[in-house]
């Protein structure tokens, strides 16, 4: 089936507490979902409602917990049909492209004390979280997607909300100097695809983009309305039905088609609207690619991403960077990470555009980061400065710096366990020094991180970060800025 032709937009409005993202077509027919054979129309379709904290609404004297579901745009929209009464996309509207919901973070506060550490200390990279009592702020961190959206031990609830995760991002990276986020797929980003209720401000994957537009007779996303459990449960048995030729997760299938009424209501209600979502942007890269080409396709699906970290970190977002896997294992590309798609042969030189446009529009907003690549293969020297000469050239267009995380030989059975790239540095170095990139926006991670254990843990500190520093390496350590203030010699 091909893709319907529409004109999209996702349009967001406010009302009360609540951010509704909706996708309309003019008055044209748009396929929304498919089931038990039959196509599943509206005259004005509403792809996806995303709520954000909830208030009393001027048309609703309850209040509205953020992800309940008590509000579908859905319902709005099919009972406006049902009268005839939906309105026509302003023309204003109409002319903008699909942006991403924007997330509603509430004001979280940061208790965490700060202080400036010693310029010698400024290359080292420790751990951070929303519990971090400790910062020096002139350092950068790594952040944990997991850390962050756990339970405080105060909360009344048992997960924090979507938007509750967002606002402890937004409240701890402007205390850094920066902050390294894994925000690459679908699962490994900061919104959870259902835990957490409706995602906050969810990134569609980049290998979306790829699928958009290496299928020659796409299938868009088959995504009923939340409240239709006849619809979801008919597509129960087959995630290609739901999914199309968009990249299938069993998980977020398994989640969305159970009964509303199953054992956790809240979380197939988020599954749910996650599909609906992921279905607004397919719609909106499959009609970029039949109105304007592949390559405008591409370029849009590029801003959604970027769009969606704004979205998500606000204000913050200056001082994130985005790590990304465009050298992702078998594993990791059947876990959705990279430009690829499992099962599917991509191209190299579609895989290769996709992946420059989506990191060059990220580098106008700041800094990212590219994991991992393991500098004893000369594979992966290879394929790391094939990647950087297309990214940072010495004629690209300006932007923030690319940090490249490696390693030496990893032990296959145990997660970034092995040896780190310190042998193997000078090396790489010298074929870099020779290849068409921009060196003055490279930086490296050293990985694995390093552990210190035994006695005198403050000369094992000293000493590896002067071996570090002498290859040009900061030196990332598994502890908080409070431990690493425990080593510090200098003050």
């Amino acid at each position: 089936m091909r893709a319907p032709v529409v004109s999209s937009n996702i349009t967001v409005f406010h009302q009360c507490g609540y951010s509704r993202g909706y996708l309309i077509p003019p008055s044209n027919l748009v396929v929304v979902g498919i089931g038990a054979g039959a196509q599943r129309c509206l005259a004005v379709g509403v792809v996806i409602a995303v709520l954000a904290s909830g208030c009393q609404a001027s048309t609703d004297s309850t209040q509205q917990p953020s992800g309940s579901g008590a509000f579908d745009a859905v319902a709005v929209a099919e009972d406006s049909t049902a009268q005839n009464t939906a309105a026509e996309p302003s023309a204003t509207t109409s002319d903008n492209p699909a942006t991403p919901p924007p997330c509603n973070a509430p004001n979280s506060e940061n208790k965490a004390r700060t202080d400036r550490s010693n310029i010698r200390y400024t290359n080292v990279i420790p751990r951070a979280n929303h519990t971090s009592s400790f910062l020096f702020d002139n350092l950068r961190y790594e952040g944990n997607n997991v850390n962050m959206r756990t339970a405080s031990p105060t909360d009344d609830l048992p997960l924090p909300t979507a938007e509750e995760v967002s606002g402890r991002w937004r409240a701890l990276i402007p205390k850094t100097a920066g902050m390294f986020v894994l925000r690459d797929s679908l699962w490994s980003q900061q919104d959870h695809p259902y835990k957490h209720g409706v995602p906050c401000a969810l990134m569609m994957p980049p290998n979306w983009i790829t699928a958009a537009v290496i299928v020659p007779n796409p299938v868009p996303i088959s995504a009923p309305p939340t409240d239709d459990d006849v619809a979801w449960q008919e597509m129960s048995n087959d995630p290609l039905s739901v999914f199309g030729s968009f990249p299938i997760s069993e998980t977020l299938h398994r989640f969305a088609t159970k009964p509303s009424a199953s054992e956790n209501p809240a979380w197939t209600l988020a599954a749910r609207s996650t599909i609906r979502l992921l279905a607004a942007f397919a719609v909106e890269l499959l009609q970029t690619r039949e109105n304007l080409g592949t390559d405008a396709a591409i370029a849009r699906g590029a801003e959604l991403i970027a769009a969606s970290d704004y979205s998500y970190f606000g204000s913050a977002r200056a001082k994130v960077i985005p790590i990304m896997v465009p050298n992702p294992s078998e594993a990791e590309i059947a876990e959705g990470k990279g430009f690829s798609i499992s099962g599917m042969q991509v191209p190299t030189d579609v895989r290769d555009e996709i992946m420059e446009t989506v990191m060059r529009r990220r580098l106008q907003d700041g800094d990212i980061a590219l994991e991992r690549y393991d500098l004893s293969t000369p594979t992966d020297r290879s394929q790391a400065i094939s990647t950087l000469s297309r990214v940072i050239p010495p004629d690209a267009p300006p932007g923030g710096v690319v940090w490249i995380w490696v390693n030496g030989r990893l032990d296959p059975n145990l997660k970034l366990r092995g040896e780190d790239p310190t042998a193997y540095m000078d090396l790489f170095k010298q074929e870099l020094n020779v290849a068409a990139i921009d060196l003055t926006r490279l930086n490296f991670v050293s990985k694995p991180t390093v552990e210190f254990e035994g006695i005198n843990l403050s000369d094992q500190f000293e000493n590896e970060l002067d071996r570090y520093e002498s290859l040009g390496l900061p030196l990332s350590v598994n502890t908080d800025a409070k431990g690493v203030s425990q080593w510090m010699r200098q003050r």
